[in-house]
């Protein structure tokens, strides 16, 4: 990511006034929080300073799920090894197929517990699909290391999905 030029933004301040000053502000906080801003959010994430990344949990709401119900949201528990903070891109997925939305979180050494939404319209799938996070760390989006997280169905009425 580039450098900010901070006396070119104090420059625009003084052009726009008052509701340039939020502006600029709302746009800093961005930056600073790890947000994707204008053509740097395509390019892939590369964080030097992230030695691994495990995934230590993963579960959905609702559980149980019943058959036929999207998924709402997922909570991954990724376990970060490493200094400083690096933001990359995060989702849940069923082999190929996208299970979550695509979520920027800054990560940061130790536990990082990581709420992603549900991806719309899907559903799981009869039998016992598996699922993973998918990150982009080194340039482009891989499974992250940590056990399977796969779908049993639960019997009873309605039928109904939980994670193991």
């Amino acid at each position: 990511m580039k450098g900010i030029d901070l006396p070119r933004v104090l420059h625009y301040e003084g052009i726009m006034g008052r509701s340039g000053r939020a502006l600029g502000l709302v746009a800093l906080g961005l930056l600073a929080l790890g947000a994707p801003a204008g053509a740097g959010a395509a390019e892939p994430v590369r964080c030097a300073s992230i030695k691994t990344v495990r995934v230590s949990d993963l579960g959905m709401t609702p559980s149980p799920l019943p058959q036929g119900e999207a998924v709402q949201r997922w909570v991954a528990k990724l376990e970060v090894a490493g200094s400083g903070e690096c933001a990359v891109r995060l989702r849940v997925r069923e082999g190929a197929r996208p299970a979550s939305v695509e979520l920027v979180w800054t990560l940061r050494p130790g536990l990082n517990v990581i709420p992603i939404p549900g991806a719309p319209g899907f559903r799981v799938a009869a039998g016992t699909p598996c699922f993973h996070v998918a990150a982009d760390l080194r340039g482009g989006a891989r499974p992250l290391d940590g056990p399977r997280f796969c779908a049993k169905r639960q019997s009873g009425s309605p039928p109904a999905f939980t994670l193991e």
